[in-house]
């Protein structure tokens, strides 16, 4: 137990500094020149995205999130990406929530729509609630979700 909560532990540390913008290159080389370590390894450069701001670094998170194979590290840049707005970010997160072959990955895009009012996330959830390969899990944070969105 102790070494799953490490990468979740070190993902939240990371979020305590913002990222300059003038960091994001080198943020984004290190992250893919540790491609090939394990998880546990990658999980600092990871949560190191949520601290990027602006579209460029969407633009980045989107690419780095479409391109990554490792679901732990895809649920992280899920993570990072959910707070942007967009398009493109409706659709990963639209993607994410009807992805019934990753569980992580749809429990984060459940919980990134919480306090949100965007209609196609919403109906979509709302769909997601009556779809009889949802689990109680995730069925829960879709409601929690549904009851904590507003109007912005």
């Amino acid at each position: 137990m102790t070494r799953t909560l490490v990468p979740v532990l070190v993902f939240f540390l990371s979020l305590a500094l913002p990222l300059a913008a003038d960091e994001l290159d080198d943020l984004v080389a290190k992250f893919e020149a540790e491609r090939s370590k394990p998880y546990a390894e990658r999980t600092q450069a990871a949560g190191q995205f949520a601290r990027m701001k602006g579209d460029r670094a969407r633009d980045v998170l989107l690419r780095l999130y479409r391109d990554e194979k490792d679901a732990n590290v895809q649920n992280l840049l899920l993570r990072a990406l959910a707070v942007h707005e967009g398009p493109a970010v409706r659709a990963a997160v639209l993607g994410a929530l009807g992805d019934f072959g990753k569980p992580a990955l749809q429990n984060t895009a459940a919980q990134s729509i919480a306090g949100r009012m965007d209609v196609e996330l919403v109906r979509r959830a709302v769909e997601l609630l009556a779809d009889a390969r949802a689990s109680e899990g995730f069925t829960t944070l879709l409601r929690r979700a549904l009851v904590s969105t507003r109007e912005e």
